[in-house]
């Protein structure tokens, strides 16, 4: 059997005590006999045995993923009216020294 993915994230239920383990980024999942290869995205590889698997499921994380984006979105403007809030302190605190130099000279 094989199955190809689109950077899924996939929860492999084992027999054990309800353990589970979450494969992110899948691209294919491939079991022969007792054997279940489960490749991502980025080249890794994870071999089970296929008698210690209880249940492979697909975990729905696109509504995740696009609030994790969109909180990195707001993180960054955030940062960014941070470094324009210093750079105006900044020149702040250089026009303060320049009126203090000229007031020293009166």
């Amino acid at each position: 059997m094989k199955a190809k993915f689109e950077g899924a994230t996939i929860k492999v239920w084992f027999n054990t005590l309800s353990t589970s383990r979450n494969f992110y980024n899948v691209a294919e999942i491939v079991q022969e006999g007792n054997a279940v290869l489960i490749r991502t995205g980025n080249g890794d590889q994870h071999l089970l045995n296929f008698e210690n698997v209880n249940m492979i499921e697909e975990i729905e994380t696109e509504d995740i993923d696009k609030k994790i984006q969109e909180l990195k979105a707001k993180f960054n403007k955030v940062e960014e009216l941070e470094t324009e809030d210093m750079d105006k302190k900044e020149d702040m605190d250089k026009k303060i020294q320049e009126l203090k130099a000229k007031f020293k000279k009166v």
